[in-house]
């Protein structure tokens, strides 16, 4: 199944605008929770594993993945792809490349309610 682009992608037929394309990136604005996300993600993946979703190989392989998308985000090694609009999408498909598409369907459930409970903590928490 060939691979789209962005989040949205298959529900269009003609590709985006380019000033739509740079509205809808965020990477650059929402790179700072990419730590929470890898965080989120293996807090996911493990309970996944209690559930009996996934098996204990299945969940090294994730958190393997993801420690060292982390390393290399902390490095400045990770690049960022801005066609893939945001750092769950980007780290999503860093770690599809690092441990196959099997686990895709699994990876693309990870932390959106993690990332937007972060967010409303950030915007609802007053700075000292």
């Amino acid at each position: 199944m060939p691979k789209k682009n962005t989040s949205w992608g298959g529900r269009f037929t003609q590709s985006v605008s380019g000033i739509a394309s740079k509205f809808s990136n965020s990477t650059d604005v929402d790179s700072v929770l990419a730590e929470k996300d890898i965080i989120g993600s293996i807090a996911y993946a493990e309970s996944l594993l209690e559930a009996g979703i996934i098996n204990k190989t299945e969940l090294i392989k994730i958190k393997r993945g993801l420690n060292q998308i982390k390393k290399e985000i902390e490095t400045g090694n990770f690049k960022w792809n801005p066609s893939l609009e945001d750092v769950h999408m980007n780290i999503e498909s860093a770690l599809e490349k690092k441990i196959g598409d099997s686990l895709l369907v699994i990876i693309c459930l990870l932390t959106l309610k993690c990332c937007k409970e972060t967010l409303l903590d950030l915007m609802t928490t007053k700075n000292p």
